[in-house]
């Protein structure tokens, strides 16, 4: 499947929202991967990200206009038909009054409808494409924040309905999608770019079958809240609508003309992937060895996948009548060979049997033992298992146990007391955990998997130091991330790097509290110019960290607050006590406009009060 094209953003450094830590990383691995792997149209193909260069000199700086602009260039004037268009979105998104609106990076919560992108809007851009189907990939809903009425994702979920698109959501609406220092992407995204790399997901069901599965267990791996996928599919047959090119379709073709290059299949007799049936595809099991060219030449194995004389049975469709004879040879001889091989084996076998008789009735016995007396075989925690609590037997008898497993033995029980020490997952907990687990010697058995359980442990810390950090709680989180042990390195590298720097932001939030505080006691009651002062001096609050949504608030209000002023002034008939009111309420704040508007009417009413 040919043809397909993407457009890919992603946003960190929200101009007014708390930054994020890797959808920008999500935008682009899903890009390279689409483009590299997929084999989607980098001409067709846009990324748009804080660093992504100009495209065809239009800037990818994920602003609301450029973000439009692009979308309405590619979609009408480079696309010119194609298979199909994904669009995929890692950043912040939010409802208001029913809709579900896409933040850019300059996106404001206090006016959603004038800065963010209404996934409706978004819907009707992307429909213009000349394409067979576009597909919605939305790795949203990462605030705990929003203060809207309804979760993000009620009104898209209408939307794929409404207009037949199909849309996959990152989690549930009122669940939260979150993001990870440990795969240094979002969960969904994390999950979804495994699914296609693992070639499984070509249709709309398998992809939902793979994140159903996939990106719950990966947030149980990693100790945090469960994200369910979302797909929304309509009319339903779409599910099974093909969205992606599979291996054999993107790599037969050219590795059967790679082979017919390098001499081992007759240029006539090449045979295209597309044509065979999927019980006739070639298994790693039926690659022989190729020969070696005249001369001794070696043969890199990597660049030949098969040669016709070891294709298994393709039937007469595929595979010329002449082929027919050699390949009953070759079936007979196999069978000779088969036979023979087995009778090998059950003649070695026997050998080692009677060889061992006595090994064997000794064990049966120990075993026979174990029964008698109430021995149990000793539960350990399988080193595969990341739920942290299941345990699987292990088929060894008590009395069979060497010296070293009694040092097993105890540290099994400290690992167990370590995992069952979660409990409710906190940083607290989990440096409980860790301390347990560390008390393990290097050379226990377990040593290697309590290693991998502190490491595991130490990066989940540092995920919840970093989500609090995201709220503004940045003691909470410079406390959190403080419990990073300093041997799990580079997560305590990492640890330490994030407490640098939310010491000077917890400094600077402490200012802006300051600030916000002195501009509150500077308020009068009844005094214009004192909400004036106390303006300026909201202003002085950094835009970039938590507070300034509340300075922009009061800011807004004190200005309105002024304008009321200056109209009781001009209701009683003071007019020229109104326009110096109406004078103080400052540019660029919702009040301003409506202000100037009223001092030309108020001057033209003194003058007329004036003259009589």
């Amino acid at each position: 499947m040919k043809d397909l094209a993407c457009i890919a953003i992603g946003i960190n450094q929200y101009q007014f929202l708390q930054p994020l830590s890797y959808a920008q990383q999500d935008a682009e691995a899903l890009y390279t991967l689409l483009i590299e792997e997929a084999g989607f149209v980098p001409e067709k193909s846009l990324l748009c990200t804080e660093n992504s260069p100009p495209r065809h000199d239009l800037p990818t700086y994920p602003t609301r206009d450029n973000i439009l602009n692009l979308i309405e260039s590619l979609c009408q004037k480079e696309i010119q038909g194609g298979k199909g268009l994904w669009f995929f979105f890692s950043g912040y998104g939010f409802s208001y009054k029913g809709e579900d609106y896409l933040m850019p990076i300059e996106g404001l919560m206090s006016e959603v409808e004038a800065t963010g992108i209404s996934v409706r809007s978004l819907i009707d851009k992307l429909k213009t494409a000349p394409t067979n189907f576009v597909l919605l990939l939305l790795d949203i809903n990462r605030s705990k924040n929003a203060t809207t009425d309804d979760p993000i994702g009620m009104n898209t979920i209408q939307l794929a309905r409404e207009m037949e698109v199909p849309i996959v959501l990152s989690c549930n609406p009122g669940e939260v999608a979150r993001e990870t220092s440990a795969l240094r992407h979002g969960f969904f995204t994390a999950a979804l770019l495994e699914g296609l790399h693992s070639g499984d997901c070509t249709t709309l069901k398998s992809l939902e079958n793979f994140l159903s599965y996939h990106l719950p267990e990966l947030c149980d791996r990693h100790l945090r809240p469960k994200q369910n996928p979302l797909i929304v599919v309509n009319p339903p047959d779409k599910i099974e609508e093909v969205i992606l090119a599979s291996r054999e379709q993107l790599d037969g073709v050219v590795l059967v003309s790679k082979a017919s290059e390098l001499g081992l299949i007759p240029s006539n007799k090449i045979i295209r992937s597309q044509n065979l049936s999927d019980q006739s595809r070639i298994s790693e099991s039926n690659h022989l060895v190729p020969e070696a060219k005249g001369g001794g030449e070696n043969i890199d194995r990597n660049e030949i996948r098969f040669q016709t004389n070891n294709l298994p049975n393709l039937g007469e469709q595929t595979m010329s009548q002449n082929t027919t004879q050699p390949i009953k040879s070759d079936k007979s001889f196999l069978n000779k060979l088969i036979l023979s091989s087995f009778g090998v084996a059950v003649v070695l076998l026997l050998g080692v049997i009677v060889t061992n008789k006595s090994v064997l009735l000794d064990r049966q016995a120990e075993v026979r033992n174990d029964l008698e007396t109430g021995s149990r075989p000793m539960p350990l925690v399988s080193e595969q298992d990341n739920s942290a609590f299941e345990v699987v037997p292990q088929a060894v008898s008590s009395s069979a146990m060497r010296p070293e497993d009694n040092l097993s033995a105890d540290s099994q029980i400290l690992l167990e007391q370590a995992r069952v020490s979660l409990g409710g997952i906190s940083a607290s907990r989990l440096s409980e955990a860790i301390a347990k687990a560390s008390q393990i010697q290097r050379n226990d058995p377990l040593y290697s998997t309590a290693q991998q359980d502190i490491e595991r442990w130490s990066q989940t810390i540092l995920d919840i130091a970093n989500g609090r950090a995201l709220q503004g709680n940045y003691q909470t989180a410079i406390a959190s991330a403080g419990l990073v042990p300093d041997f799990v390195r580079p997560v305590y590298q990492e640890a330490q790097q994030a407490i640098e720097e939310w010491d000077k932001l917890a400094q600077q939030l402490q200012t802006n509290q300051v600030l916000l505080t002195a501009a509150k006691a500077m308020i009068e009651p009844g005094q214009a110019s004192s909400y004036n002062k106390a303006i300026d001096k909201a202003k002085e609050v950094n835009p970039e960290l938590p507070g300034y949504e509340e300075a922009r608030i009061l800011i807004a209000n004190w200005s309105n607050t002024i304008f009321n002023i200056a109209q009781l002034r001009a209701e009683r008939g003071n007019f020229s006590e109104a326009i110096r009111a109406a004078e103080l309420v400052p540019p660029t704040t919702p009040a301003y406009d409506k202000a100037q508007k009223a001092i030309a009417d108020w001057k033209i009413q003194q003058r007329t009060q004036d003259k009589t």
